[in-house]
């Protein structure tokens, strides 16, 4: 029996947008894998839609950062370990959200 989960048509959806968006592309099964565990243990179920949303709006900000940064790929985490150590909710990450564009990503949902 495979442990690997398949997306739903919906989450195939959500995970692409977000995948487009963030800046390193590799082990993209992985990220799969760590998309649908991030979205599972951060949602309620009427507000996935909204965890999603927040996702993809850090990882535009992320990829701005890294290239405003001028960081190298090496040092860009992989999608899945983005995901699975919720670097989304890191707090340089947050404050450039809230000084480009106010609190468009609380922290708290």
């Amino acid at each position: 029996m495979s442990r690997y989960q398949e997306l739903n048509s919906e989450q195939q959806i959500e995970f692409k947008k977000w995948y487009n968006t963030y800046p390193r592309k590799i082990g993209r099964r992985a990220a799969e894998q760590a998309w649908i565990n991030c979205v599972t243990r951060n949602t309620a179920v009427d507000s996935g839609k909204i965890f999603t949303d927040l996702l993809l709006i850090r990882s535009v900000k992320y990829a701005q950062k890294v290239i405003n940064d001028g960081t190298e790929e090496k040092w860009i985490p992989h999608p899945s370990t983005w995901l699975n150590q919720d670097r989304w909710d890191d707090e340089a990450l947050i404050m450039a959200v809230e000084e480009e564009e106010g609190d468009l990503a609380p922290t708290t949902l």
